[in-house]
């Protein structure tokens, strides 16, 4: 099995990075980190900070959700919750208000 079901937030940051072909190194000047920080998180199940997990899953182009209690192999890039995930706030704002009207929309019954 390539992706355990018990897998921790380090083995999450792990895969995620690893699906992007992204290094330690890399991840690190993304986010401006020391290298020893994302190897502490990956291989010593050390935990960044909570307020910081939003940023990482933009980083690494998953849903927060997954990072920090998903199973299985890191979704997409292109997956919808992570595109949306990535919009801005005023996107977010529109993509909200288009989901309202559409939830609105009674329903063409003939």
């Amino acid at each position: 099995m390539l992706y355990p079901v018990d897998m921790t937030l380090g083995k999450r940051i792990r895969a995620a990075r690893k699906r992007l072909d992204m290094t330690r190194p890399q991840l690190a000047a993304h986010w401006g980190i020391t290298e020893q920080a994302i190897y502490e998180w990956e291989v010593k199940d050390k935990r960044p900070d909570f307020d910081k997990l939003p940023k990482l899953a933009r980083a690494l182009k998953v849903p927060i959700a997954w990072l920090i209690e998903g199973d299985g192999p890191p979704p997409s890039p292109d997956d919808a919750r992570v595109r949306i995930e990535s919009l801005s706030d005023e996107k977010r704002a529109m993509l909200e208000q288009f989901l309202k009207f559409l939830e609105d929309r009674k329903p063409n019954v003939a």
